[in-house]
Parts: structure tokens; C-alpha cells; sequence
């Protein structure tokens, strides 16, 4: 942050919350910064509670992670009640066996957290009280860690784990070049970046974020319609009857403005709806992967292959949104899918083969 204050960078990426807006702007929401409360397995930490003088890394100080990691320890009256290492980012120090606890918020792409998490040290511990946070905290909201995000055999996490969520904003000078600003926003959104980061927010999905302070040229971008403000200022510079017919016009407009954000409302929820539904069937192939690891039984193979088939099916035919059918989760489900039938197949065959 004091670089972007200093003018030593155009823009940064800063976690919500963990900002003052003064002076500054919105430029993009990024994408989910999920927090995990990583402990090592042999530590036998099992809640929050027993964090309590447990050596701890909540990361550098006026770090949005350190900030996240503070307001969960208050939450449970553990500020102060832990022992914090010197170590500013969470992957240090990875050979002192003496620390205990990482609380970390961070994107589930990170390449640290996940090596972290592959190593089979580690688990994840689940935050019960997340709802309860997220109705005290603006910028938290409740996130669920599915089963074997980071590894498969065996899972991390065994199960899914209760947790928050707070969301990683591009931000830059307020009386940054609106020049400046569009270009940025182009390479985020318009030049396949989703390909590389599949939990970037999309354009639709970044609108939801209107009401924030945000840069005039982020605005524009994400709302070109948004004229109603300068619809008025026409209308009262207007002779009284020009101004009733400007007025009708206006009032068709805003209906029919109103009547296209409520639709684009609901299309977004039909779309949270699905990639929940379609979250939830792929937790489901996950787990008839697991079950079919070493199975020799044939009838058993043939109903896990009609399980299989019956999910893929029910994808097709109850996720049918436009955004979702050419999102990389739906692509990357179906070839999970065929790959685990076509698995199942070859043991099958096989099996009728030896007989």
C-alpha cells in the first residue's frame, strides 16, 4: 500500500478490509482470499480454542493476511493468547518444526499454501463460527474448502471444511489516467486471464461491486449504461413542459433500466446456483474415484460406472447456463467424468477378459 501511495507502483493488489481508501479507487475485484487455518497433524490441535499459546505465523505486519488472521483470533479471544513467530510470510522458516499454526487468506491457487498442504504435514482447521463472523464483518462471507482440493490420496481436506472468504482488489490512485485504468481492466478481462486463473471474478460477477469506491474509469466499465445521473441533470435545466416530457421518458427508461438490472440480478444467481450444484457433483465423481482405487468386484465396478454415467447425465441436463457451460470447472467436471468411466471400463473389461 505505501508503494502505491509513494508512487512507486501504479496498482496493487490489496485484500478487502485491510485498506484506507483515501485518495484511492477500486480498479477490480480479483478474486476470492480464502482463509486456512493450517496445523501441523502432530500438534493434536483439533478447535480454535487450542490455539492458545501455540506458536503462530499470522504474517507481516500491515499485511491484509495479518489482519484476517487478528479478527479471527479476536473473534475467539485469542488475540494475544498465541505466541507469533518473526516470520512475515507463511512458507518461511520451512524447516522449524516448532511452529504450530499458519492462519492464512489467500487465493486457492497459491503455489506455497498448496505445497504446504501436499506435503501430508498439515491439516486444515474448520471455522465453526462463520457465520456468525460474517454477519459482524462486511467483508467476509462464509466459503466452504471441499474434499481433496489439494490432494486426492489421501484427501486435503478429509472433508469440507467451514471457513471464510474476503475478496483480492486491483486498486490504484483515484486521479489515475483513465487511459491507464482501461488498459489494465482489458488485460484482466478481455485477454483470457480466466484460462490462467479459473477463480477470477468475471466482468458480470465484478459489477456486484458498484457500491464500492471505484476508480471513474472502472465504473464506466463495468456499468456503460449508468447515465441516470446525467439524464437528470438535462431534465432540470429544462422549460417546464419540455421537462414533463423528459420526465416520462426517463421514467420508461428507469423501468425498463430496472427491470435489465433485476434480470441480470437473477441470472447471476441461476449461475451461483449451478457451479454450487455442479461443485456438489464433482465431490461425488471425487468420491467414486476414491471407492473404485483397488476394487476388483464387477458387479460393484458396474454400479459405480452407472453412478458415474447418471452424474454426468444430470450435469448435462440440469446445468444448462450459457456462462457455466463455458466455464473451465464444467469442462474440467465432464473430463473428470470420462476419464473415471473410461477407468472403470478398462477394469471391467478386464475382468471379463480372465474369465
Amino acid at each position: 500500500m505505501q508503494l502505491l501511495r509513494d508512487g512507486a507502483a501504479d496498482f496493487i493488489i490489496a485484500q478487502g478490509g485491510a485498506f484506507d481508501l483515501q485518495g484511492l479507487g477500486v480498479v477490480a475485484p480479483l478474486y476470492p482470499d480464502v482463509m486456512h487455518v493450517v496445523v501441523r497433524n502432530d500438534r493434536g490441535i483439533t478447535q480454535l480454542a487450542d490455539l492458545a499459546d501455540r506458536k503462530v505465523i499470522l504474517g507481516a505486519a500491515g499485511s491484509g493476511m495479518r489482519q484476517s488472521a487478528l479478527s479471527l483470533l479476536d473473534h475467539y479471544g485469542l488475540n494475544g493468547r498465541v505466541q507469533e513467530t518473526d516470520a512475515s510470510y507463511f512458507s518461511s522458516l520451512p524447516g522449524d518444526d516448532s511452529i504450530d499454526v499458519r492462519i492464512i487468506t489467500s487465493g486457492i491457487l497459491n503455489r506455497d499454501l498448496r505445497r504446504i498442504l501436499r506435503s501430508g504435514q498439515y491439516q486444515l482447521l474448520g471455522i465453526p463460527d462463520a457465520a456468525a463472523i460474517e454477519m459482524a464483518d462486511p467483508y467476509f462471507s462464509i466459503f466452504v474448502i471441499p474434499r481433496g482440493l489439494y490432494r486426492e490420496q489421501p484427501p486435503v481436506p478429509a472433508e469440507p471444511v467451514p471457513t471464510l472468504r474476503t475478496t483480492a482488489f486491483l486498486v490504484g490512485h483515484r486521479e489515475a489516467p483513465e487511459g491507464l485504468v482501461a488498459e489494465m481492466l482489458a488485460s484482466v478481462y478481455e485477454e483470457g486471464m480466466r484460462l490462467q486463473m479459473p477463480t477470477l471474478h468475471t466482468r458480470l460477477q465484478a459489477r456486484e461491486w458498484l457500491d464500492m469506491p471505484m476508480h471513474t474509469a472502472a465504473r464506466r466499465y463495468f456499468d456503460p449504461q449508468d447515465e441516470i445521473g446525467h439524464m437528470a441533470a438535462i431534465m432540470e435545466s429544462l422549460a417546464a413542459t419540455k421537462e414533463l416530457l423528459f420526465a416520462l421518458a426517463a421514467g420508461i427508461y428507469l423501468l425498463w433500466e430496472r427491470w435489465r438490472r433485476l434480470r441480470e440480478r437473477e441470472e447471476q444467481a441461476v449461475v451461483r446456483e449451478q457451479k454450487d450444484h455442479l461443485d456438489e457433483l464433482l465431490s461425488r465423481t471425487v468420491e467414486i474415484e476414491a471407492r473404485q482405487i483397488g476394487l476388483t468386484d464387477e458387479f460393484v465396478l458396474r454400479r459405480l460406472l452407472d453412478d458415474v454415467t447418471r452424474i454426468k447425465l444430470q450435469a448435462l441436463e440440469e446445468l444448462t447456463h450459457e456462462e457455466l457451460r463455458g466455464d473451465r470447472s464444467f469442462l474440467i467436471f465432464l473430463t473428470q467424468c470420462s476419464s473415471l468411466i473410461s477407468k472403470i471400463q478398462a477394469k471391467i473389461g478386464t475382468r471379463e477378459a480372465r474369465k
